[in-house]
């Protein structure tokens, strides 16, 4: 499946992917990313190469009312935006597909699951997919090291890769 991970740094906001798509024991390194800036919004998503298709190319991100906080428009307008966009390009997150989005908004990470709930950890990072385990062990273990984010997120796409049959680089990394 996948390894995505972000970290929230200084107010930016870092998400990186691995390039694998995998299906039963096959895998295959594929061309087209699974992380992804929408103008001001990052994310990377895990599962369905379809669903981060639609998300990157067709869905309209909301602008956010004035006095509404972030996770609220999260909750509200941009969970109901993304199911629409995913209704009418043929997909569904709550179809029990595995799908997982990670969003980076306004320095602050975000984790839209299947059943289109949002999650926000108190840790300043966060991770999806099969690697997620361990890919936050990595984060954890390096959380007081002075590394650079960048470096925080190679390190741990690279502990999914290593442990994980179903991530696999080339590693892309984007930032808000």
């Amino acid at each position: 499946m996948t390894a995505i991970v972000a970290i929230k740094h200084a107010g930016i906001v870092y998400i990186g992917g691995d390039s694998a798509g995998s299906s039963n024991s096959q895998i295959r390194v594929r061309k087209d990313c699974k992380v992804h800036k929408v103008g001001s919004v990052i994310f990377g998503f895990s599962g369905s190469f379809r669903v981060g298709q639609l998300l990157a190319h067709a869905l309209q991100f909301p602008a956010r009312p004035a006095g509404l906080d972030a996770a609220a428009f999260m909750v509200t307008l941009v969970a109901d935006a993304v199911r629409e966009c995913l209704k009418v390009g043929g997909c569904d997150i709550a179809d029990g597909s595995g799908v997982e989005v990670l969003i980076g908004y306004q320095g602050h990470i975000f984790n839209l699951q299947g059943d289109y709930q949002v999650e926000e950890l108190t840790k300043p990072y966060n991770a999806i997919g099969s690697g997620a385990e361990i890919a936050l062990g990595a984060l954890y273990a390096t959380e007081a090291a002075n590394m650079a984010p960048e470096d925080r997120i190679k390190l741990a796409l690279k502990a999914a890769e290593h442990f994980c049959t179903e991530v696999s680089g080339p590693f892309h990394i984007i930032h808000s």
